[in-house]
């Protein structure tokens, strides 16, 4: 009875006698009655989410568990469209050392040919090979930049779905597409050697942490109090 009065209180008048056997009653009326007599005797401690109880007698198992796959399939969603989204941001404040630009192309001659005999100039090579890490160390900090800015904006994204209250489908789409940014970025830019990208894939690594600790529930897709 008190588990009842929980469920309706006084000021709501319903009947609280409950008696599954009843056949003046219509169908639909004995079958609620008789799964929330099923539930009582089963869990004597009612959840403290009175929405979620009463959700968990009205929906069948099968409905909740279609209800659970959209929500992966949006989660999905938000991945698929956040990581492009990033990466070409990156190529559009970044434009320089993309495409053709990318790797350094030698187009000096440095020897000549007399003859059956091929005679390469010393000086000409080393002045290449002086020309090519000029490139690749141009290259090594424009990229660390690229980086910086990258892991940057995943932390921030990180840190949105951390403390700001969205639909758990964009939360947990938001957490791991950021993640898997950050290890594709990290993957791609290894070389940068980038100190300050490492201090902010440092803070990421926590911030990743303390996500998983706090909104475990999330991942689960299970009703919480917010």
């Amino acid at each position: 009875m008190d588990t009842i009065n929980f469920l309706f209180p006084p000021s709501i008048e319903v009947n609280t006698s409950i008696n599954v056997k009843d056949n003046h009653r219509p169908k639909e009326e004995n079958s609620l009655h008789k799964a929330l007599a099923e539930k009582t005797e089963r869990f004597p401690k009612i959840p403290k989410d009175f929405r979620f109880a009463l959700e968990s007698i009205k929906y069948p198992k099968e409905y909740r568990t279609v209800m659970d796959w959209i929500k992966v399939l949006l989660s999905l969603v938000v991945i698929l469209l956040y990581i492009p989204l990033v990466f070409m941001g990156a190529n559009v404040f970044f434009p320089e050392y993309t495409g053709s630009d990318s790797y350094y192309y030698a187009y000096k001659e440095c020897g000549i040919t007399k003859g059956e005999i091929y005679e390469q100039n010393s000086t000409c090579i080393e002045e290449q090979q002086a020309e090519q890490k000029a490139y690749e160390d141009a290259k090594a900090k424009y990229d660390g930049n690229k980086y910086i800015f990258i892991v940057l904006l995943n932390l921030i994204v990180l840190l949105i779905a951390l403390f700001i209250t969205l639909d758990e489908s964009v939360s947990i789409g938001l957490f791991l597409a950021s993640i898997l940014t950050t290890f594709f970025s990290t993957w791609t830019y290894f070389s940068t050697q980038s100190k300050i990208g490492f201090a902010i894939l440092f803070i990421i690594f926590f911030v990743t942490i303390y996500f998983i600790t706090k909104k475990r529930n999330v991942f689960q897709f299970k009703e919480h109090k917010k």
